[in-house]
């Protein structure tokens, strides 16, 4: 009688037994399910883990060029429908009165930008920037929604709400590019698209707003304030680079001098200045001969066309 140990054991069916030495018995290897799983999660698949840094970082930008394009249109998507808002008030104005409020309203956004920017910047040094992104999205859509359904001075109080958005969203999103992983000349496209989109913002806001107006004639920006819900939204649950990314180091360049800054900043007011009195020269005359919305509409979208070609050829 053979003894246990003696017993002849089952054939092996495994690859293992081809490269066992001859004369000799097979090495049995026992894997449990429980060790292969963890030895797959133990060792890190670099391509894997890359396509999903990719994947994201992709998503977040894509979310932070619609960003800037809502920002710019919560600008020119009203400036056609600033005249008739102006009438709908209770009381007749008279023309000087009517022009003045169109121009006060047409300058209310930008001033509104230009005082809170610093604020938005000192306030994203302190806190997390990704918040306060996310939160002037939301007040944007506050913004737009209830236009034309409000009086006179609630507008003033709305397209101040929106310049407030606006200072936020087109800075932090350019401090998002720079905080993203990549060389100076990958992050220089990324902020040519982020600026491409602000004129891509200007150019589509009114037509936009023609066509909200043809569904909700009370409320010509309620499509508008829908899609900036949406991106909103979305926001909330994309990751964005966080402050002093990889993208933020290695770069010793100096800045550029005062005089150079100032020149620019000079060159920014003067093109700015030039462009806001074009749009104030469409809405401020009541004549008969004066254009109607609809054609102001369509020059405020030819003139953000204009702008985005000659960004990006």
């Amino acid at each position: 009688m053979r003894s246990r140990r003696d017993r002849r054991l089952p054939a092996c069916e495994s690859r293992a037994c081809d490269r066992a030495p001859r004369g000799g018995r097979p090495a049995i290897v026992v894997v449990s399910h429980d060790a292969a799983s963890a030895g797959s999660r133990s060792g890190p698949n670099p391509l894997a883990d890359g396509d999903g840094e990719n994947g994201k970082r992709s998503r977040s930008s894509i979310l932070l060029l619609f960003a800037v394009a809502a920002a710019s249109a919560g600008q020119t998507a009203m400036l056609a429908f600033l005249p008739s808002l102006v009438d709908d008030g209770q009381s007749p104005l008279s023309l000087r009165a009517h022009d003045f409020h169109v121009a006060s309203l047409s300058a209310v956004h930008p001033l509104a930008a230009l005082l809170f920017a610093p604020l938005w910047g000192w306030l994203a040094d302190r806190v997390d920037y990704r918040v306060v992104l996310r939160a002037a999205l939301v007040v944007l859509v506050f913004a737009l929604a209830p236009v034309g359904v409000v009086a006179l001075p609630v507008l003033y109080l709305l397209r101040m709400l929106a310049g407030m958005s606006a200072a936020a969203i087109i800075p932090l999103a350019l401090l998002a590019t720079s905080f993203a992983a990549g060389g100076r000349s990958k992050r220089a496209i990324h902020f040519t698209w982020l600026t491409a989109f602000v004129f891509l913002g200007d150019m589509s806001a009114p037509l936009l707003a023609e066509a909200s107006r043809a569904v909700f004639p009370r409320a010509p920006l309620l499509m508008l304030a829908a899609l900036v819900a949406m991106i909103a939204l979305f926001m909330m649950f994309v990751r964005l680079p966080a402050s002093g990314g990889a993208g933020s180091r290695g770069d010793d360049r100096e800045a550029a001098s005062l005089p150079t800054t100032l020149i620019l900043l000079l060159v920014t007011v003067l093109g700015g200045g030039g462009l806001a009195a074009i749009h104030v020269s469409l809405l401020v005359t009541r004549a008969e001969t004066s254009l109607n919305r609809e054609t102001i509409a369509w020059m405020l979208s030819l003139c953000g066309f204009a702008m985005l070609a000659a960004q990006l050829f």
